[in-house]
């Protein structure tokens, strides 16, 4: 029943973030953006954790550890995500990052020893088709010229990198709890280290920096610092300790619904029958992915 209500709550926000990441692409550098992000979640968490009166103290290994995380779950892959979604929809966005699920499953097989579980395979794959299907109109008028193809073709690559980088992230998180590490904790000093990693890469690259103090900027930031970064992490990551990175991870199959859903009122997102029979792909994958025997990995 926990595991039940962390994988909706998680889907429900993170299906809403990237709606709000077009928010905060056009008017600020998407690396600074990133920062801002960051850095609101770490003053949040690290409040949080004084007042509850939370052990912070890391010895050298775990902070090395947590720093690994860090550079792929809280810099890295959200600066490519942002890139990316300076030109793409919410909804494209959304679909290449469930591609996470896929990734997880070899990355499990290659970094935590876990045997491929051809169930689970199955569902993803599933899910990913369904989603192709979900937005073939959308495709195929991109094939047509509608967005110049060269910069569709590099926004597709910065997402998946992204992608790519948080399923690494993953795999560092579910050993960093294996090695008992609080997440609450470890999320405050990773996002610290993420907000310093990327003004760093910022500073490095001579990117100009400003905020702009629009309300749409701003929401953006605080829902996406408070409820993207904060309660989303943290819910995403209980999950993950508890049910492993290749089941946790198909969450992101199933929040382009709600990209979706929000993508038709706010960005002209027109359903067809198409849509349909995908979501119907989507979610029978899922039950597949979440029905499929959990096996020890190989020692």
């Amino acid at each position: 029943m926990l595991n039940t209500a962390l994988y909706i709550g998680t889907i429900l926000i993170w299906g809403s973030t990237w709606l709000a990441i077009q928010y905060q692409v056009d008017s600020v550098n998407p690396v600074w953006s990133v920062a801002y992000r960051f850095a609101i979640a770490t003053a949040i968490l690290f409040c949080y954790c004084l007042i509850k009166k939370l052990p912070m103290q890391f010895n050298r290994q775990q902070h090395l550890a947590i720093l690994l995380q860090s550079f792929l779950m809280f810099s890295i892959n959200y600066i490519l995500y942002y890139l990316g979604s300076a030109h793409l929809i919410s909804g494209y966005v959304a679909i290449l990052g469930a591609s996470i699920a896929i990734i997880n499953i070899f990355n499990c097989t290659i970094f935590l020893k876990t045997p491929l579980n051809q169930k689970a395979l199955l569902g993803a794959i599933i899910g990913i088709t369904g989603l192709v299907i979900v937005f073939w109109q959308e495709f195929a008028s991109i094939r047509a010229g509608e967005i110049v193809i060269q910069t569709l073709a590099l926004a597709v690559v910065y997402c998946l990198l992204g992608t790519y980088c948080a399923s690494l992230g993953n795999i560092v998180s579910k050993r960093n709890q294996d090695l008992n590490l609080p997440i609450v904790q470890t999320n405050a000093w990773g996002m610290l280290y993420g907000t310093i990693i990327t003004s760093i890469i910022a500073l490095a690259f001579r990117l100009p920096m400003h905020i702009d103090f629009s309300m749409s900027y701003l929401f953006a930031l605080l829902y996406l610092s408070l409820f993207g970064s904060v309660f989303a992490f943290g819910l995403y990551l209980k999950l993950l300790g508890s049910i492993g990175p290749d089941r946790a991870a198909y969450l992101f199959i199933v929040t382009p619904i709600v990209a979706l859903v929000l993508s038709s009122f706010f960005e002209g997102f027109h359903w067809q029958i198409t849509t349909v029979i995908g979501i119907v792909m989507i979610l029978a994958g899922n039950v597949l992915v979440m029905s499929a025997p959990r096996e020890k990995a190989k020692t």
